[in-house]
């Protein structure tokens, strides 16, 4: 007869000499149908399954990307998984040109706001918390050409530029 310590590790030895990770493994293989290890079992892959989930949600850049604004600034308010939060804003006075950047379906389209404040652009993925609705309001505002947004829209990829830099 074989009996497994308190705790439950694989490098607890039990009493015969096995671990016990190998101990029950042997109870898995002689004895699958028990209803003990059927409940076992369900309740393993309900928790890895739930882990899964909860790995997946995390990565969701809705989750640790949002966008905000008011009549003055627009906000932006990140918080990548694993790394340093941080916030910042630029006013929609300093807005020189927009740039919308269509991209295939594995990846988030993404809003480059140049400004005159700085030669780098301020970059808002659509698919931030917010992204969509900014998105409508810039067309709303007669900031970026409606037209050239349509065309955007419908392209598989490229850069849309408004006002055109080449102009």
């Amino acid at each position: 007869m074989v009996l497994l310590q308190g705790t439950f590790t694989p490098s607890v030895i039990a009493h015969v000499g096995r671990t016990q990770a190998h101990v029950v493994g042997l109870v898995f293989r002689c004895a699958p149908n028990q209803p003990q290890m059927r409940a076992l079992t369900v309740i393993m892959i309900k928790r890895f399954v739930g882990w899964l989930k909860a790995r997946d949600e995390s990565k969701k850049l809705e989750n640790w990307f949002s966008v905000s604004w008011d009549t003055e600034y627009i906000y932006r308010n990140v918080a990548p998984p694993g790394k340093q939060p941080w916030s910042d804003k630029f006013r929609w006075s300093d807005i020189e040109r927009i740039c919308f950047d269509a991209t295939d379906y594995m990846y988030s389209d993404d809003i480059y706001f140049f400004t005159s404040e700085r030669p780098e652009s301020y970059v808002i993925p659509t698919e931030a918390k917010g992204g969509e609705e900014l998105w409508s309001l810039v067309l709303e505002k007669g900031l970026f050409d409606a037209d050239l947004a349509i065309k955007a829209a419908t392209s598989p990829e490229g850069m849309f530029c408004w006002p055109d830099p080449n102009s």
